[in-house]
């Protein structure tokens, strides 16, 4: 990715959007390593991951904490709210 990039910037040419340049270089060059090594492992292939058993008391702690920042979040300006709810 970087590779590409220096290339661009050593022909002169102007990159007039940077973070999207990067993004489709970054894109670009994952394409390119999952072509030569082959695919993404199929879904058959990736073991499925075991659900945590939780206690009484670390579901109550869960659901403490979930209340918690519930409570924060609103506090927050409407502006902040949002991006910390669309994380």
């Amino acid at each position: 990715m970087f590779i590409s990039l220096w290339k661009q910037l050593d022909r002169e040419q102007t990159i007039d959007n940077p973070s999207s340049y990067i993004y489709r270089c970054a894109v670009r060059e994952t394409i390119r390593l999952l072509n030569r090594h082959g695919d993404a492992p199929a879904e058959a292939d990736v073991p499925e991951p075991e659900a945590p058993t939780l206690s009484a008391d670390d579901r109550l702690q869960q659901q403490e904490r979930a209340r918690v920042v519930a409570a924060v979040i609103k506090e927050l300006p409407i502006d902040r709210r949002r991006a910390v709810q669309a994380y």
